[in-house]
């Protein structure tokens, strides 16, 4: 079961767009292929409806995590396990401006679930979007932990891999082909991603297709303890290509790309299916 890892220059790269018309496109073609999202946060200022969809749905839903579920007509627990809202520091409070994760979710494929959050971070937010943040954690179940922010950090090196692993380690089991979209600029987002069959690494415009065996050595090199510390441009720099491809502009990324554009995508995923691929890289 081929695991293809969708990785990218920052966190407005084209990422979801791209692994959103992947897994179309693969379903098209036959495959019964999942879409996973291990870790993801959101700027609720940016994608301000994830607030309305977490209230609805009784726990933190990512933009990403809501996309790439209604792709798959999926579960966005199941698709994004561990699921954050960050918030900009108020400048005008006197604490220089910045983005912090303020709230977390991490959930395991056996139904278990946990949310988190950091109050100090609220407390110097604007006061519009902390009401707003406070309002749905009021609503989650289970009730939200205060805990520190280098706590939210140590939940997601502990516990949030290793939830984000077994969720991923399930989809493999149950699935012909996954596509995962990693987070922000990170090379591979979990010990298990950092060991993908092939690697498409996305910028505005742009994509590469890397093999993933080459992408794995490249991270023991630069992150042999971990992994998810290393960034694309670090990895990339060391690696040759197998194809660049140009990408259109897409308005919407449920509409996805043409699929024109990303057939030698394709091509190498049915060339791994074809040789079995069990995505351990």
């Amino acid at each position: 079961m081929p695991l293809v890892l969708i990785a990218g220059f920052g966190e407005d790269s084209g990422k979801t767009t791209l692994a959103v018309s992947l897994v179309a496109a693969l379903r098209r073609s036959g495959f019964n292929a999942a879409a996973f999202k291990p870790l993801g946060a959101t700027r609720i200022w940016l994608h301000p409806s994830v607030l309305r969809v977490s209230s609805e749905r009784g726990y933190l839903v990512t933009w990403d995590g809501y996309v790439l579920s209604k792709a798959v007509d999926g579960d966005p627990e199941m698709v994004n396990p561990v699921a954050g809202f960050t918030v900009p520091l108020d400048p005008f409070k006197g604490s220089g401006y910045s983005e912090v994760l303020s709230a977390l979710r991490v959930s395991s494929c056996t139904g278990s679930r946990l949310h988190l959050y950091e109050p100090r971070t609220l407390e110097a937010a604007p006061p519009s979007l902390a009401s707003s943040l406070l309002q749905v954690l009021e609503g989650v179940d289970p009730k939200p932990l205060p805990v520190s922010r280098g706590g939210l950090m140590r939940v997601i090196e502990e516990a949030g891999l290793e939830a984000a692993d077994d969720c991923l380690k399930t989809l493999l089991s149950r699935s012909d082909v996954v596509v995962v979209e990693s987070n922000s600029d990170v090379a591979a987002p979990t010990p298990l991603t950092a060991r993908p069959d092939l690697v498409v690494a996305v910028a505005p415009g742009r994509a590469a297709i890397y093999r993933g065996d080459r992408w794995t050595l490249a991270l023991s090199l630069v992150a042999p303890h971990r992994p998810h510390a290393a960034v694309v441009e670090e990895i990339v720099k060391l690696l040759k290509p197998l194809k660049i491809l140009d990408l259109p502009l897409v308005e919407d990324p449920l509409e996805g790309i043409p699929e024109n554009y990303i057939e030698a995508v394709i091509e190498e995923v049915e060339s791994l299916a074809e040789k079995g691929s069990t995505g351990q890289g």
